[in-house]
């Protein structure tokens, strides 16, 4: 399943660039995500790991879901790939984000693609029932980046 969503902020490149080099950034504008711990020490770059930290559900005393990533593709100012290492549901899951110089700002484009395991094959008409959660994300995106 590959998804994608873009927005354009009125932000320049380097700003919206400086922006994804904080990976705290990310809990920002994902509603999934409640923490990022960094696992690598030093600036984001190829091989950067970190986790996430999802939100605890209401009325739970669980503590959130934690997801381990890895950054497997880095080209400054242009693309960053985030891929979802070790996870029980998928195969493979990614989101490469794109980013572009416009007229009106910065274009940024995400690419989001899962391969559920066999026994998780379910998945897909669920996460393709909730693709607009992507262009909300992106829409918390925006805010983020308007507001820095």
């Amino acid at each position: 399943m590959h998804l994608v969503s873009k927005i354009i902020t009125n932000k320049p490149l380097d700003e919206v660039w400086e922006f994804f080099q904080d990976p705290h950034s990310l809990a920002k504008w994902d509603r999934s995500v409640e923490t990022v711990m960094p696992t690598t020490s030093g600036a984001v770059r190829l091989g950067y790991t970190f986790d996430t930290i999802a939100p605890t559900r209401h009325g739970s005393n669980k503590a959130g879901l934690r997801m381990h990533y890895e950054i497997t593709e880095f080209t400054p100012s242009k693309e960053v790939k985030i891929a979802l290492k070790d996870s029980p549901l998928f195969k493979e899951a990614y989101w490469q984000m794109n980013f572009k110089t416009v007229t009106e700002g910065t274009l940024v484009a995400c690419h989001v693609v899962f391969t559920p395991r066999p026994l998780h094959f379910y998945l897909v008409p669920l996460l393709w029932i909730n693709k607009r959660a992507i262009l909300r994300d992106l829409s918390y995106l925006k805010e983020a980046l308007e507001k820095s």
